[in-house]
């Protein structure tokens, strides 16, 4: 595998990062870049966590009896509309200086958005216990923290001078443009990638087959979708016959929602033929590794196969990997963030980059090093996160400059080389 590309084998990782190291991948192919997309947790100047699954049915929250009423003066919106999904009002909640709400664990997502009093325009303070506590500035209810399929929450505002408001939101019906089945859908548009091509297989369906026509010699992005395997079985993708992934029960633990914001490999088209070729895809299930044994249909009841193919047409993503630099564009917290600043180290000296513009802005980070390296960064002087970063190619980071910072410095402090190298992506959120 090319070392150049391997630096994104962990990129977007953060402490938490759930990988597929368990699956095997063919060694036929080559330069491929593996990403492991986690439902993120990770911010905004409010915004977090990357939406996952369908609609909230049977939630503890709040009552508000048959319409969800203006929280004290505020009028939540009825509709939060995040990466092309569609929430709708719930419930809310309302207290003097500080609101609280808590999310249970449950198979379907939860979005809940906040404001304050009419005239109470400072920031206010989020606190959701699974991640660091992050200022909001934004409008009332333009802010919003989605909770994750199989997790709970509690989430906190504080700091207004009058009352919190606390919105909740299930979501709704409606979808994004992709290709949908069963409210399952893999996007048209995911980050800098458009949609090629992409099948969604029926509930219990051992097998999925269909064809892709190569658009260009670029970079394609393949996402999977795969739940309800039982334990024992395998599932195998393969492209014009050649074993491409494999998985077992462990690696098959998809919720349905966004599958293409989940698990990802990039490689090049190169791999599978020439622009204008059709290839066919199977993906399928067995009882060995690449087996063809038949399995019983009974025991594949929740099974859900899919896969899809998306392509970078402006050439952006090319260029970021063959650059060392992260993504163009990312996902995180469910908006979209477009990179606006980069900038590149060598060795271990201090690096002091200024921040354009008040905020809120994300960062991502690339890194390469013969050895452990601790990365520690500063805002205005004051530190805001640190990271260990094992010896090879990594990446990390979806963490938040605060707001209105005018700097941000990074030490490369134990550890690291005069052959560790780094790339920091700045992003402003753009929807």
């Amino acid at each position: 595998m090319n070392d150049l590309r391997d630096l994104r084998e962990t990129l977007h990782s953060h402490a938490d990062l759930h990988d597929t190291a368990s699956t095997t991948r063919a060694a036929a192919i080559h330069d491929r870049v593996r990403g492991v997309r986690r439902r993120r947790r990770a911010v905004v100047g409010g915004a977090v966590v990357a939406a996952v699954a369908a609609i909230a049915v049977g939630l503890n929250l709040p009552d508000s009896g048959d319409k969800p009423e203006p929280a004290n003066g505020l009028d939540a919106p009825s509709t939060i509309k995040s990466l092309g999904y569609t929430y709708e009002l719930e419930s809310t909640t309302t207290h003097e200086h500080r609101a609280t709400v808590k999310i249970p664990r449950s198979d379907q997502p939860v979005l809940v958005a906040w404001g304050t009093a009419v005239g109470a325009d400072d920031p206010v303070r989020v606190d959701t216990r699974d991640g660091e506590p992050f200022t909001s500035a934004d409008d009332a209810f333009k802010d919003f923290y989605i909770v994750h399929p199989g997790h709970t929450a509690t989430i906190s505002v504080s700091g207004a001078e009058g009352d919190v408001s606390l919105a909740t939101y299930s979501l709704g019906a409606a979808r994004p443009r992709g290709v949908t089945k069963d409210r399952i859908t893999f996007r048209s548009d995911v980050e800098a990638w458009n949609l090629v091509e992409a099948r969604i297989g029926d509930l219990g369906a051992h097998e999925v087959t269909f064809d892709v026509k190569i658009p260009t010699d670029g970079m394609v992005r393949l996402a999977s979708l795969c739940m309800g395997l039982p334990k024992g079985l395998w599932v195998n993708t393969s492209i014009d016959g050649r074993g491409q992934e494999f998985g077992n029960s462990s690696t098959c633990d998809d919720s349905g929602f966004d599958p293409a914001a989940g698990s990802y490999t990039v490689t090049h088209w190169g791999s599978f033929g020439k622009p204008g070729d059709k290839v066919r895809v199977r993906m399928w299930v067995s009882r060995s590794m690449e087996g063809e044994e038949p399995v019983d249909a009974a025991d594949l009841a929740d099974l859900r196969l899919g896969q899809a193919f998306y392509t970078a047409p402006n050439g952006d993503v090319d260029a970021a990997l063959a650059g060392f630099v992260p993504d163009p564009v990312v996902e995180s917290g469910g908006r979209t963030w477009r990179q606006t600043q980069s900038f590149m180290t060598s060795g271990t000296d201090d690096v002091v980059q200024k921040v354009n513009g008040a905020g809120p802005h994300l960062v991502m980070v690339n890194y390469r090093s013969p050895v452990i390296a601790t990365f520690r960064f500063a805002a205005d002087g004051r530190e805001i996160q640190e990271f260990m970063g094992d010896k090879g190619s990594g990446g990390f980071g979806e963490f938040l400059i605060p707001l209105d910072s005018k700097s941000l410095r990074l030490e490369i402090g134990s550890g690291g080389s005069d052959r560790t190298r780094t790339a920091v992506g700045i992003y402003e959120r753009v929807d």
